[in-house]
């Protein structure tokens, strides 16, 4: 079995991608999250970036609009979902319906 390999390497954040691969890397106890494959997908990330913005692009519409949440702060995140959940209900102008077969009379005692 092989010890664990040197941080002493040097690790350069380029972007959000290569920010958490150098962490895992750097930090001894999160090191077995490291995959080498993933500093081949890092390459890919512009293009990653540029079909997530064509589907919400193509996909995203006033009938059923996409929204794009934050997830790395869970307060901001459910604050988010809560104003968009919130708005769409005010937006549909709901009510509760009419009941017409009740006597306006009524007594109940």
């Amino acid at each position: 079995m092989k010890g664990p390999r040197s941080s002493s390497a040097s690790c350069t954040s380029t972007g959000r991608p290569s920010s958490s691969a150098c962490a895992r890397y750097d930090d001894p106890t999160k090191r077995w999250k490291f995959n080498v494959g993933d500093l081949e997908e890092r390459k890919l990330w512009d293009a990653y970036q540029a079909a997530f913005e064509d589907a919400l692009s193509r996909c995203s519409t006033d009938a059923a609009a996409w929204h794009v949440i934050p997830s790395n702060h869970k307060w901001f995140r459910n604050l988010a979902v809560g104003e968009i959940v919130t708005d769409t209900l005010a937006s549909l102008g709901l009510a509760y319906p009419k009941r017409e077969d009740l006597p306006m009379d009524l007594v109940i005692s």
